[in-house]
């Protein structure tokens, strides 16, 4: 069975094939058909080329001058692979292959020939700096990553040295295998036809088109005698657009003779991504289809010539076995002005606009894509979410994995004995959990009511059907006051529609174990304990403790652990019923999950002939929610860790902006999750925090934040369901709003 069908798909000849991807590879093409996991109909309205690879960007995020994320050059704009252009040397090439570990993209590097990489301008100016041992070391270390060198031709960078770096890089070139040569020209000395003369077949002249005197063409507009004899030898062009490396006029003149380029590139970053004139890979593509080159000419330059001028032997091509790395674009007719490094201008009646890449196989959506394919966004005139809040029943909860969906879609189109489906599955789970029973339920708080229901009607088939007409004297549930909560509907709420009737021990700010025993009558029920950031945290008994009280007096435990990641830790604590959501920290389908010892787990599932009639879950809900516990439990969860480490740019960011200070702060539960906190100086920003938190929700983006605390200046952001290229949209937007209330 193959994982994903693609069916009509369009290639840039405009034939139309079938594309079936398995296991990170594309599987087979052509008149495909067969049983996959997930079938996708494209009805011949995209392209689908194999994945874009951008040959020369900067993308080292520590990069003191160049510097950006992985994602936000690549996956989010269509690219699958990217290259970065020696923004490393051998000093931080292995901080460099750590970091891009942890992107979609994928990641390769050239080596700068300098030791130090781009941590200035003149990186080639001090001859120590060209270390041939430390470069040896480096490509040892990094087989599969250094896919080759990068030497930067201009005399900013070379400062007296002149050509003796190049010559250099030639002789380490030779040294590691001949790897691919990357060379910037730029302004000169040294001349482009002294570089030219020395590079051999396979090595790359990047800023082809510059205008710059230093420039292929000669002051009469032919191609210069030294590049010709480069190009015969097997040289290759590259574009690196940049900020200051292409001209119109030159790439005009020099298609117009013939040289074309090998490679189509951007030199992006930060900056000539946000302010131009780079923006994009496909931006730069647009202004070569704008020039006069083909569709099937200026794909090429980003797939085939691209894989082959690296050496990417899985990549670049649509062939079987070969990585499942696709882009979806499609041409875009939009009369645009687009410009080049000069500032001069084009008028582009077509533009490039990628929807989404498939990178191993598994889909990612663009922004352009989410903005232009129709979607339920646009059918229902709903505004798109960035969820900087958490795992919010009121933002949609989660997002499951690709697996979830398809065993939800698969229990969907099958017929089943629910009876026995309900049963099996709970058994499969109980067995991964090792814990006594497990059931699904419909959601967490169906779960809370269901289990209040189970420990009053038990086995009663009386009290099943006639629990809210039948007075029942033993009806009272005991909580800890601090953990009588609205957590979007009343705990109070819950209980009563399990037929009990809520009781509060202790305080609202606390709440011991003789306190909690002190409220137990011979009317009690059994013990609730919430486990939630909502709740008072101070001064109340642990779950342990509530444990041991329940045990003393013979009582049932019930512990809501809806949001919590272990999903054993309270029952092996000696709670008799636990519940969680199966949204939230599992990120299954709407639904819940009811764990505990199997006579009370039991009496939960008789419930579905009781209140739980109105809260039944589907055939989807239950074999999601199955699937998605098995991958919870096998799956690297993001540490907290990890979660600084991401949004480190984002707070950066933020504590550029007058008024504004963020910081790390940690989950008060407890739990092992890392968020950044926002404290803004309203007398600065001149805005209230409560008046900002809602400007935010108002732009092309709705931006929720956790604002529990907004009345003193505060918000914090939740970056678990949040990349990269979110954050960095959320920032510019915190910048955006602060800055039209002071003009204002």
């Amino acid at each position: 069975m193959f994982d994903l069908l693609l069916r009509h798909a369009r290639l840039v000849d405009d034939t139309l094939t079938n594309i079936a991807l398995q296991d990170g590879k594309i599987a087979a093409l052509g008149d495909v058909d067969g049983p996959a996991l997930k079938t996708i109909d494209l009805r011949g309205e995209c392209y689908v080329s194999a994945g874009w690879i951008d040959s020369h960007v900067h993308c080292y995020p520590t990069s003191p001058i160049y510097h950006d994320e992985p994602d936000s050059v690549g996956i989010a704009t269509g690219v699958t692979t990217v290259v970065d252009a020696g923004s490393t040397g051998a000093d931080d090439i292995d901080d460099f292959y750590a970091l891009t570990r942890q992107a979609t993209t994928d990641v390769y590097a050239l080596l700068n020939v300098s030791r130090v990489g781009l941590i200035a301008q003149n990186e080639l100016a001090n001859m120590a700096n060209i270390d041939a041992d430390a470069v040896r070391q480096a490509v040892k270390r990094h087989p599969d990553f250094i896919v080759g060198l990068k030497a930067r031709m201009s005399s900013s960078v070379v400062g007296v040295n002149g050509i003796t770096p190049l010559e250099r890089a030639k002789a380490m070139q030779q040294e590691n295998g001949n790897l691919p040569l990357m060379v910037h020209i730029g302004n000169n000395p040294p001349d482009l036809d002294e570089i030219a003369e020395r590079l051999t077949a396979g090595d790359i002249i990047t800023h082809c088109y510059n205008g710059k005197p230093n420039r292929i063409l000669t002051p009469e507009g032919e191609l210069r005698a030294s590049v010709t004899r480069a190009l015969a030898r097997g040289v290759r062009l590259d574009v690196g657009h940049g900020t200051a490396s292409l001209s119109f006029a030159v790439a005009k003149r020099a298609i117009s003779l013939g040289i074309l380029p090998h490679t189509i590139s951007s030199d992006i970053y930060c900056r000539n991504r946000i302010n131009g004139p780079v923006h994009s890979l496909a931006n730069v593509m647009s202004k070569f289809l704008a020039i006069g080159m083909s569709l099937q000419q200026v794909i090429a330059c980003v797939t085939a010539n691209a894989a082959d001028s690296l050496n990417l032997k899985t990549k670049g091509r649509l062939q079987p076995s070969l990585d499942a790395d696709l882009t979806l674009f499609t041409l875009k007719r939009q009369p645009t002005v687009l410009v080049d490094a000069e500032n001069d201008s084009l008028q582009a009646e077509e533009l490039l606009t990628p929807l989404a890449a498939i990178r191993a196989g598994k889909g990612y959506m663009t922004e352009q894509g989410a903005r232009n394919m129709p979607s339920i966004f646009e059918k229902y005139q709903l505004k798109q979410v960035i969820n900087a809040s958490g795992r919010m029943t009121a933002l949609g909860v989660s997002t499951p994995r690709p697996e979830v969906i398809d065993a939800a879609m698969a229990g969907m189109n099958q017929y089943f004995e629910m009876k026995d489906l309900v049963n099996k599955t709970g058994e499969y789970i109980a067995k991964l959990l090792e814990v006594e029973g497990a059931t699904v339920v419909s959601c967490a708080s169906a779960g809370l009511a269901q289990s209040v229901a189970a420990v009053l009607v038990q086995d009663s088939d009386w009290l099943l059907e006639n629990l809210h007409v039948t007075p029942i004297e033993n009806n009272e549930i005991v909580l800890p006051k601090g953990h009588n909560v609205n957590f979007g509907a009343p705990v109070g709420t819950m209980v009563a529609l399990g037929g009990g009737k809520l009781v509060e021990a202790g305080y609202a700010n606390e709440c011991s174990a003789a306190q909690l025993a002190a409220a137990i009558t011979p009317r009690t029920a059994a013990i609730l304990y919430i486990k939630s950031h909502h709740c008072v945290q101070k001064s109340m008994l642990s779950v342990e403790q509530a444990a041991v009280v329940a045990r003393t007096h013979n009582l049932p435990l019930i512990v809501d652990a809806a949001a919590e990641e272990d999903l054993q830790c309270y029952y092996r604590v000696g709670a008799d019923l636990v519940i969680y959501s199966g949204a939230k920290a599992i990120e299954g389908p709407t639904s819940g999950l009811v764990i505990g010892k199997t006579q009370y787990v039991e009496w939960v599932k008789r419930q579905s002939a009781g209140i739980g009639r109105a809260m039944k879950v589907g055939k989807e809900g239950i074999v999601g929610l199955t699937c998605a516990i098995e991958l919870y439990l096998r799956a690297q969860k993001e540490s907290g860790a990890e979660m600084v480490e991401k949004m480190a740019p984002f707070i950066d960011t933020l504590n550029t902006f007058n008024g504004v200070s963020a910081r790390v702060v940690w989950d008060s539960a407890g739990r092992d999750i890392a968020r950044t906190e926002i404290k803004f100086d309203e007398a600065v920003t001149g805005i209230a925090t409560g008046d900002l938190v809602d400007a935010l929700k108002q732009g092309e983006y709705a931006i929720y934040f956790r604002g529990y605390k907004a009345n003193e200046g505060i918000i914090e952001a939740d970056v678990r369901s949040v990349d990269r290229a979110q954050l960095a949209i959320v920032a510019r937007r915190i910048g955006e709003v602060i800055n039209q209330e002071k003009k204002a």
